[in-house]
């Protein structure tokens, strides 16, 4: 069980990294701006809510990051993110 927990954290994780890379217009900003949400999950397959639960959101941690890569969930000390700012040599912690 906690294997799939870190699956589907980790899944979540680089879905979240990933939409962060991607540009994003004006009206999408101002859409989810207010919520602070961004995009939306599209599920294609229903074996997918074992691993994202059905009332996820796409929420944005950071920004600011030049070049975001390997999102890795962690689940010991209570759980957390691990991912790099690789211009920037550095590696984050989000808890």
């Amino acid at each position: 069980m906690n294997l799939l927990k870190s699956l589907s954290v980790t899944l979540l994780g680089l879905v979240i990294c990933s939409l962060v890379a991607l540009p994003t217009g004006a009206a999408d900003k101002d859409k989810h701006a207010a919520s602070g949400t961004m995009g939306t999950i599209e599920r294609v397959d229903p074996r997918f809510d074992r691993l994202v639960p059905p009332d996820a959101v796409i929420e944005k941690l950071a920004g600011g990051f030049a070049w975001v890569e390997g999102p890795v969930w962690v689940p010991r000390q209570g759980g957390y993110l691990l991912f790099s700012d690789i211009p920037n040599n550095t590696v984050f912690k989000w808890k």
